[in-house]
């Protein structure tokens, strides 16, 4: 039922209309076709077909290398790139769902479904997902309960061999995970970092540090385990990232500071949330279109964070072994998680030309690759959601008939408003597919002796990169590299604003620079017809 809600307009568009918008959806199904394409041996697994001649431009964005296991069987199955795409995140959330059913009960919810429920919802469904459909790298956050299960489950065992194996499965899961999509995989590395050390830093006021070591140190060899099956899992990154980012470094700060959240946006939920987005129409400063803005609308929901914190407060204070009271070491852990959440969510702020940010940016690997960090708000709330399970599943069943029947409305209500505000209301599927598709069917056969392809022309109302995309797309189709691409980096010199006269000006100078050898043959966007003669730039 949710996943109907949350896919309801490709749903009932008959995907029609897919998730996304002309630019970014089309990228990632292109990213997602070039597995298929690999593995028909019909391309080099490094060079999806763009950027022509660059090389290495796989790892100018996300690889999405982990979600071909969904996407290619759909593909094997007759689904045509954008319907197969969509078919995937769908499917993904399938995954997800099942994985934080799973470990939530393996928290402790197994005889509490409908809180289990509610909790598995909140944590798949989240408002920030359905803002950022199309931005689908940041759906990979469904891949996540099932490392967490494999964690639990080594946790858990008292079998050596079965621990070993369930952390170097997660190890190797998570590392897979950051070789496909590095937002969520460096997010989670890095929130989970905190929570280590603010752990860490309780444990050494507390004066259980010994006792930490030592459990360190009798952990050591699945702390190993998992590690190595991680550096496994990295292979892919190191292959696909390290080149282009020490060919091209990171990007610089203020790349970063242009999309980053403001004071303002820690309440911002968007203006299509259902609980909060007309309150937030009425009060909101200065630009209307902020709540609109789907990289700063991401906050982690206002209730959620104030029923997080009173169930905390209401665990138990006390020592105990029974389990309806595990005592201060879960309500610690509880403790430590909100407290990494919380900071996760001030993290990103920009407050005028002062930013937390910054440092993380400049000391932390791998930072000043994200040119978008609130986007660690995804991450924040699913923490914050963990962190109500872990306390819930600590509290006594025990309930007092004569309070029974206010404490269910009470619970009801609550249960309510934690749905409303991740309700978002805005129709996101503004990508036809019916048009992807007769465009890149209007491209039948090019002339015999291409060998490189390349576009003119094109429509521009919807943004200045549709002609490179739809290149694209019609390279991909017919076999062919284009010159032309779109991705998180584009290539040295690259002339994305398709602009009229003023680009056709740039793009032969680009041109000439490549001084390509091969023949390029050039299809006519607005007349929908390759061109007889090869491409000439002087």
């Amino acid at each position: 039922m949710c996943a109907a809600w949350f896919f309801r307009a490709p749903l009932f568009s008959g995907f029609a209309r897919v998730h996304g918008d002309p630019g970014d959806t089309r990228l990632l199904a292109t990213l997602r076709e070039h597995w298929w394409s690999v593995l028909r041996g019909d391309t080099a697994w490094g060079d999806p077909g763009f950027f022509h001649p660059w090389s290495g431009v796989l790892g100018y964005s996300d690889t999405f290398l982990l979600e071909s296991v969904v996407f290619v069987p759909w593909r094997l199955l007759g689904a045509e790139p954008l319907l197969a795409a969509q078919l995937t995140v769908i499917t993904l959330s399938v995954v997800g769902f099942a994985g934080w059913w799973a470990f939530l009960g393996r928290l402790g919810l197994v005889d509490r479904p409908w809180t289990r429920l509610g909790l598995t919802v909140l944590a798949t469904f989240p408002h920030q997902l359905a803002q950022q459909v199309l931005h689908q790298q940041l759906l990979s956050v469904w891949w996540l309960p099932w490392t967490l299960v494999l964690g639990h489950v080594a946790w858990g065992t008292t079998s050596t061999r079965r621990r070993l194996l369930a952390v170097s499965a997660a190890g190797l899961s998570w590392g897979l995970v950051l070789s496909s999509t590095v937002y969520v995989g460096w997010f989670v590395l890095f929130v989970a970092g905190l929570l280590v050390v603010v752990l860490g830093i309780g444990e050494l006021t507390a004066g259980r540090m010994r006792s930490a070591a030592l459990l360190v140190r009798r952990q050591s060899v699945a702390v190993g385990a998992a590690l190595l099956g991680f550096v496994v899992g990295l292979v892919p990154f190191a292959l696909v990232y390290l080149p282009v980012l020490g060919d091209r470094g990171q990007r610089t700060y203020a790349e970063v500071a242009q999309f980053g959240p403001r004071p303002f946006d820690l309440l911002n939920t968007g203006g299509g949330n259902l609980l909060w987005g007309s309150l937030l129409d009425r009060v909101v400063p200065g630009d209307p279109q902020r709540l609109d803005d789907i990289e700063v609308a991401m906050a982690v929901s206002p209730f959620l964070l104030l029923v997080a914190g009173l169930v905390w407060w209401r665990m138990s204070r006390r020592n105990g072994e029974g389990p309806e009271d595990v005592g201060l070491g879960r309500r610690r852990l509880v403790g430590a998680m909100l407290l990494v959440a919380a900071v996760a969510i001030v993290l990103p702020v920009e407050w005028g030309p002062f930013s937390l940010w910054r440092g993380v940016f400049e000391v932390v690997p791998g930072a000043g690759a994200l040119r978008v960090a609130g986007r660690l708000w995804i991450v924040a709330h699913v923490l914050v959601v963990v962190a109500i399970a872990v306390a819930l599943a600590s509290r006594a069943r025990g309930i007092d008939p004569s309070t029974a029947r206010s404490r269910h409305w009470v619970t009801a209500l609550v249960v309510c408003l934690l749905a409303a505000e991740q309700v978002d209301l805005v129709d996101r599927a503004s990508l036809d597919r019916g048009a992807d598709l007769a465009l890149v069917a209007s491209a039948g056969s090019p002339p015999g002796w291409c060998e490189v392809m390349a576009v003119r022309g094109g429509d521009t109302s919807w943004s200045f990169i549709g002609p490179s995309v739809d290149a694209m797309r019609i390279s991909g189709a017919r076999g062919l590299p284009t010159v032309h691409g779109y991705s998180g980096m584009l290539a040295p010199g690259y002339p994305i604003h398709h602009d009229g006269p003023r680009y056709e000006r740039r793009f032969t100078a680009y041109m000439r620079r490549l001084a390509i050898d091969e023949p390029v043959c050039v299809f006519d966007l607005d007349a929908r017809q390759w061109l007889d003669e090869p491409l000439d730039v002087g």
